[in-house]
């Protein structure tokens, strides 16, 4: 899911020009927030179903559901903060963060990080959680939490390389069916 279009014309010159650009970093508008809601709400219905956590069918609507639960304000939702990512200025990804207490300590939620493609393996990501450890500093908040799939070994790695440690692992085994059935099934 990428929050604003890939570049195009002008957008597309900017991206080209980019290649010794460097990163920056925004407030998310209206605009852009709500290309991103429409692109966010498939985008974590699908990621759900291939995690195994939801099924297909009624993930979409749960995705709204949970959107709508978490952002019933949309940008101006109390505690939750979007940014762009840029890259030499044009837009080149996303961040998604939000107040958190855990242990009764408060500190910020990055419920989702993501850039675009023809902006990866630039150091974006690590850029951006570079952005929220300086804002949470900033605030006087005590930490910085996310959630990553098992799957995506590629974000886990970067998120241990920026001192994030495990705190909880959710595991599970998909079974396959025994031939003639389970004794006492039949």
């Amino acid at each position: 899911m990428s929050p604003v279009p890939e570049p195009t014309g002008a957008g597309l010159a900017a991206a080209a020009a980019a290649e010794a650009g460097s990163p920056g970093w925004r407030s998310m508008l209206p605009a852009e927030f709500s290309a991103w809601r429409a692109e966010a709400v498939p985008g974590y219905a699908a990621s759900q179903v291939a995690a195994g956590r939801w099924a297909a069918e009624g993930a979409l609507d749960e995705s709204e559901r949970e959107h709508q639960r978490l952002l019933p304000q949309g940008l101006q939702t109390p505690g939750h903060a979007f940014f762009v990512m840029t890259w030499a200025g044009a837009p080149a990804g996303h961040c998604w963060v939000a107040d958190q207490v855990q242990a009764g300590q408060p500190g910020l939620y990055i419920y989702g990080i993501e850039v675009l493609p023809w902006a990866r393996r630039r150091g974006l990501a690590r850029y951006a959680l570079a952005q929220v450890d300086a804002l949470a500093r900033e605030r006087g908040l005590a930490h910085v939490g996310l959630h990553v799939f098992g799957n995506n070994a590629g974000a886990r790695a970067l998120y241990r390389e920026a001192g994030f440690d495990e705190v909880s692992v959710v595991m599970r085994k998909t079974l396959q069916p025994v031939p003639g059935g389970l004794p006492g099934q039949g």
